[in-house]
């Protein structure tokens, strides 16, 4: 059980990163339509 709630855990830090990554690349594409 301590096995899955570490890994639901490291999961979720994951998935957070990957959405912070997401909406970073999303607003880098809004900046370069603005420019462009």
């Amino acid at each position: 059980m301590m096995m899955y709630f570490t890994y639901s855990l490291l999961f979720s830090i994951r998935n957070k990163k990957a959405a912070l990554l997401s909406g970073f690349f999303i607003n880098t594409n809004k900046l370069f339509l603005l420019l462009f």
